[in-house]
């Protein structure tokens, strides 16, 4: 399941956007739960666009939809919740098809004003940094100081 939760944080990150805001300990502390909102419309599209291209073919297309299939489906069965505590400690939930998984973090805050998530075992350490952004704290790569991007697609929302 650690397998599992890395993958999935760590496509979190890659296609989240960067730089937003400074984060705070008091704008952390509480529940928060990952969003992965992607446009499965527009990923289809993209994939009839392609199909102009002749190096793909029909098998190529019936491939590519049926991944895009499966992964939308992993998706809507995937909840994974933090909870960040006072004490520097953050438990996660992951639950997946039923199947449910608490593993615990430590975090702080680091001198950039990002939130950092330490633990390797669950999350990949160049690219767990969070930043606030209109409320939501937004997965980026730890190397991209100052990069802002407004299309955010995974997220944490915070639930309590």
């Amino acid at each position: 399941m650690k397998k599992i939760t890395l993958l999935i944080l760590t496509i979190a990150v890659t296609i989240t956007a960067y730089g937003q805001s400074k984060v705070m300990e008091k704008d952390v502390i509480g529940e928060w739960k990952l969003v992965i909102d992607i446009d499965k419309d527009q990923i289809e599209r993209e994939i009839e666009d392609d199909e102009d291209d002749d190096d793909m073919g029909m098998f190529g297309e019936f491939i590519t939809k049926s991944v895009v299939g499966v992964v939308f489906d992993f998706i809507d069965e995937l909840d994974i919740y933090f909870d960040f505590r006072n004490n520097g400690k953050v438990r996660i939930e992951v639950d997946i098809f039923g199947v449910e998984e608490v593993e615990y973090a430590d975090w702080h805050i680091n001198k950039h004003g990002e939130l950092v998530i330490d633990d390797t075992d669950v999350i990949n350490s160049d690219v767990d940094v969070w930043l606030l952004d209109d409320n939501r704290l937004v997965a980026q790569d730890r190397h991209s100081h100052g990069r802002k991007d407004d299309d955010h697609e995974v997220f944490l929302r915070r639930i309590d």
